[in-house]
């Protein structure tokens, strides 16, 4: 994932489990698929209302950490730019005490290839004094709707990644990333809220004698419409850190605002809770769909 979503180890009994939910639900996604008949234009119609209107969507940043499981159209392009800042609690590494303070622009452009199918790239860069700062990702990566939201059923897609940092004391080390996204939307009108679930396997090599080589990340958010082109947006988002004993529990809330021009907004704030690294996090996205 991104820079907002840092790497930590996963435990050697959830890694396994991880792995076999996202390939038995890309499994059986794939057997009812090819046990479907063509669906009609009313069942075509149906799929296509179950979708959620932008508004009630979710993109790291956009307002907060959760994601939602839906790509853009074959042909259609999403250029998002997003900024986060962290105040986080000063860790000191041997004789150098690090800051507080972590500020992160990044950009990303996810782009439609097929029904389905849609390729990402992005990149970040932290300034600040904590101890991330000076340093970035570039990442790219492809995402597979595999399969469709009908009626009660949810939206799944699974994303895989390759990111590599660059700047200052970052090492040789390269990031893949597995996810398996979830959405569901809670009840069957057009305002119904909507969600979201996330879950991700990093897997580091060339890492660092004490960092881990597996990480992993849960996030769980609800996105609520409160009026015709806006959405309340919260989450609850797990990080364990790459270094052992440090973790990140955040529960973030934000505003998810769709304007004219296909253009979404997204302002968010998160807060540390139980033992976090990160004590505040603030995230402000912006979105242009072409």
């Amino acid at each position: 994932m991104k820079q907002v979503l840092r790497r930590f180890p996963l435990a050697p009994a959830g890694l396994p489990g991880a792995m076999l939910l996202i390939l038995g639900a890309a499994g059986m996604a794939m057997a009812q698929t090819a046990m479907a008949q063509t669906p009609g234009k009313g069942e075509a119609a149906e799929q296509q209302q179950s979708e959620p209107p932008e508004s009630v969507g979710a993109d790291t940043g956009l307002p907060v950490t959760v994601e939602d499981a839906f790509v853009p159209s074959p042909g259609e392009t999403e250029a998002q730019l997003h900024f986060f800042y962290d105040n986080q609690r000063p860790s000191g590494d041997e004789d150098k005490q690090y800051g507080r303070h972590l500020y992160t622009p990044e950009a990303e452009i996810e782009i439609g290839i097929f029904k389905g199918l849609s390729a990402m790239v992005s990149g970040n860069y932290s300034l600040g004094n904590a101890e991330d700062a000076k340093s970035g990702e570039a990442e790219a990566g492809l995402k597979w709707n595999f399969l469709e939201p009908k009626e009660h059923r949810p939206a799944l897609t699974v994303s895989g990644s390759v990111s590599v940092p660059y700047g200052y004391n970052t090492g040789n080390s390269v990031d893949t990333t597995l996810s398996l996204l979830g959405s569901q939307p809670l009840g069957s009108g057009a305002e119904s809220p909507y969600l979201h679930a996330n879950v991700s396997w990093i897997h580091t090599f060339n890492r660092e004698e004490d960092n881990s080589a597996n990480s992993f990340v849960g996030v769980l958010g609800v996105a609520v419409p409160v009026a015709e082109s806006t959405a309340i947006v919260t989450d609850f988002a797990h990080e364990q850190l790459e270094q052992k004993g440090r973790i990140n529990n955040l529960i973030e809330v934000g505003v998810r605002q769709q304007v004219p021009g296909d253009i979404t907004l997204g302002a968010g704030v998160g807060a540390g809770v139980g033992g976090s690294v990160t004590k505040f996090r603030a995230l402000v996205g912006v979105q242009k769909t072409f």
